[in-house]
């Protein structure tokens, strides 16, 4: 497991930082209208990020769905498995696409 860096940890904080600014969340917002998620659907987040994104997600696909959140940054893996622990339709993963 590669070594976590003060930047690695500095960037996942900011990225938490911005990610509760109004207008993220307005985008945030957007990008779920357009997506019009079901329940049962199965969605793959590419750059998940610390997860905001995923987790709301994964609220309207519900349990009989599934959100895989894909990042190349273990510290952001690290923040959204935390953010989304209580949602057992979330999985995260390492990795590049």
């Amino acid at each position: 497991m590669p070594k976590l860096t003060k930047r690695r940890v500095s960037e996942a904080q900011d990225l938490e930082e911005s990610y509760r600014l109004a207008d993220i969340v307005k985008q945030r917002q957007k990008t779920l209208a357009a997506l019009k998620l079901k329940a049962g659907e199965l969605v793959l987040d590419i750059g998940c990020g610390v997860g905001f994104l995923t987790h709301e997600m994964a609220l309207q696909v519900g349990k009989s769905g599934k959100v895989i959140g894909l990042d190349k940054n273990p510290e952001m893996i690290s923040h959204a498995r935390k953010r989304c622990e209580s949602l057992q339709q979330t999985e995260f993963y390492k990795g590049e696409a």
